[in-house]
């Protein structure tokens, strides 16, 4: 990446509006555990997850 694009990419991070949207949006993907870290379509890890372990009657591995 050319220097001045890095340059003004973290000038702009370092606004206290895009500060502000960084915090909220941290809030909410703590909050929305379900809804982040797609691995298969709109179904997210923590669903698999979830359905694994009810199916399997066990935590699931990784692998799994």
């Amino acid at each position: 990446m050319r220097r001045d694009y890095w340059e003004s990419l973290c000038h702009r991070w370092a606004t206290r509006p895009w500060q502000e949207r960084s915090q909220v949006a941290k809030r909410n993907q703590t909050a929305h555990l379900e809804k982040n870290v797609h691995t298969s379509g709109s179904v997210s890890y923590a669903t698999h997850n979830q359905k694994l372990h009810h199916e399997l009657e066990r935590a699931p591995t990784f692998h799994e």
